[in-house]
């Protein structure tokens, strides 16, 4: 069986949103039940450059922009700098790992903050 590009980012992504979602519920609880303001949670960040995430975008995105895109050359100027990539590297080497960094940075500051949350709530559903 041959994994497609669009196999190995775009569900690996809503699956993880839908994570957060679900914790981000979780969270909503958590404030309603101890009467804390939800803007106490949503706006807690690690630093002032935080920006919000979206399933939307991820949504949008078809298979056939993505598949056969592990040679494409990808280069992102950031900090000042340029970073090179192949397709295939950018999705393992830096897409995905700046992705799950996001996820489990919400999760880690919502439980921070005293949102009862596990392993089980990041990993989501089989």
């Amino acid at each position: 069986m041959t994994l497609t590009m669009y196999q190995a980012s775009a569900p690996r992504f809503v699956r993880m949103l839908n994570n957060l979602s679900a914790i981000l519920d979780k969270a909503e609880r958590h404030c309603a039940e101890r009467k804390i303001d939800p803007l106490v949670l949503t706006g807690a960040r690690l630093t002032p450059d935080m920006l919000p995430k979206t399933l939307a975008f991820i949504a949008s995105v078809e298979a056939a922009q993505i598949d056969g895109s592990e040679d494409r050359d990808v280069t992102l100027k950031l900090a000042g700098r340029e970073m090179s990539f192949t397709g295939l590297d950018y999705l393992f080497g830096f897409a995905q790992p700046n992705f799950h960094f996001h996820v489990v940075t919400a999760y880690a500051i919502l439980r921070h903050n005293g949102v009862a949350l596990g392993k089980s709530d990041y990993l989501g559903a089989a």
